[in-house]
């Protein structure tokens, strides 16, 4: 089981307010991590081995990278390649774009292959996942990403045993799909929540939250707006108010002005 993260702010910022927070779930998730983001409309792509919480890049990264929308993965392997070659996320190029994805879940590798015009050479399931929906916006490339997206979904809910939940980007939106195969365990562990800044709950908070609180306002205060979607509610405890997509609901954030577009795709 992985966990997800994709942000998307209206200006271009840092990510040493959120990033941190999401490290920490490399801890139960430790065999690889990747974070993409955009630099002028081009993707960029740092994966690494073992724990993002513990890396020494992610300072690095935290400190140089400013983008609008970013994607980060930390890895459970469950499929071969078990080691960094297997890290989130993937990137592809269509219709003139640069995309990125990460997916938390599985699905039938020997299925989708067969399907593919240009199938990869070595990745995860996911990366086939990846490729497989990359074919069918190209194929409608006169449509929304969004509907061809929440079209061609149902179909592979019959091809995965757990889950289908990704976060994926073009750069100009962020799509985040949460669908999983109905069953308790999967209803808990296949999660995506959603939180918009500026929300902050009204109660008693622990006192380690005051400092974050305060950062927010800040970020705020520079006219700084931003979704983001999770695996979990990584800022809970800071006051933030995440809630969970449901099982089979697609969402599509327009980048500039964070509008939101919801689709039932279940």
């Amino acid at each position: 089981m992985c966990r997800l993260l994709g942000l998307v702010c209206n200006l271009a910022v840092d990510f040493g307010f959120t990033l941190p927070h999401f490290a920490k779930l490399s801890d139960s998730n430790p065999d690889a991590w990747g974070i993409a983001w955009y630099a002028n409309e081009a993707a960029i792509v740092k994966t690494g081995k073992g724990k993002l919480a513990t890396s020494p890049e992610l300072r690095e990264l935290i400190v140089r990278v400013r983008s609008q929308i970013l994607i980060s993965h930390v890895r459970y392997a469950t499929s071969e390649p078990l080691d960094e070659r297997g890290a989130h996320p993937f990137k592809d190029h269509a219709l003139g774009r640069d995309w990125i994805f990460a997916h938390n879940g599985s699905i039938d590798r020997a299925w989708l292959a067969p399907h593919l015009k240009k199938a990869p050479s070595l990745g995860p399931d996911s990366r086939f996942y990846f490729r497989y929906l990359i074919e069918e916006i190209e194929e409608n490339a006169g449509k929304p990403a969004e509907e061809t997206l929440a079209k061609c979904l149902p179909e592979l809910k019959n091809h995965t045993t757990s889950a289908l939940n990704f976060v994926m980007s073009n750069g100009a939106k962020l799509y985040a799909f949460c669908g999983f195969k109905d069953s308790p365990a999967n209803e808990r562990r296949y999660t995506l929540q959603l939180t918009r800044r500026p929300r902050i709950e009204p109660r008693e908070l622990p006192k380690s939250s005051s400092g974050y609180r305060q950062m927010l306002y800040a970020k705020l205060a520079k006219g700084e707006r931003a979704i983001l979607v999770c695996s979990e509610d990584v800022t809970k405890l800071e006051g933030e108010v995440w809630e969970p997509l449901q099982n089979g609901k697609l969402v599509a954030i327009k980048r500039d002005n964070l509008r939101v577009q919801e689709f039932t795709v279940w």
